[in-house]
């Protein structure tokens, strides 16, 4: 796997006969612009289990973009779950989360969609009974 872990992605989204993503212009023969969007729950659990480190989102955007204009990279996450009254650590957390978002903002052609995580009882539906907790991803 790459730096990117793009490997699997350049094969099939690449129509055969052409070069990359060169193959998409407009109908004046113009090169499109591109738009990204990123799934932040899900790249964090790549970078946590494939790679040592952090991810540079702007030299990653850029490289996959593929050289062409980006109009803009969408990131979509949401802030960790606070209980009421928070704990130290659902404080820390969320103030890690907090400034993680604050450096994507400054980023060239960057915005972070929020969603809104809630913890709801997960009951049986024939019985009736408690079958624990679920997280659930709203706006």
């Amino acid at each position: 796997m790459s730096l990117w872990g793009l490997e699997a992605l350049n094969t099939p989204l690449v129509p055969s006969g052409t070069r990359g993503f060169d193959c998409i212009r407009n109908k004046k023969g113009k090169a499109m612009k591109t738009a990204i969007f990123i799934d932040g729950g899900y790249i964090f659990k790549v970078i946590k289990n494939e790679f040592s480190g952090q991810l540079d989102y702007h030299k990653f955007v850029t490289e996959i973009s593929h050289g062409k204009e980006v109009l803009r990279s969408y990131f979509y996450d949401c802030t960790p779950y606070q209980s009421n009254p928070p704990t130290t650590e659902e404080k820390e957390r969320y103030s890690k989360v907090l400034k993680f978002h604050t450096y994507l903002k400054r980023l060239p052609r960057f915005e972070v969609r929020l969603g809104r995580l809630s913890r709801q009882s997960l009951n049986c539906k024939n019985c009736g009974n408690y079958r624990g907790k679920v997280w659930t991803k709203g706006r």
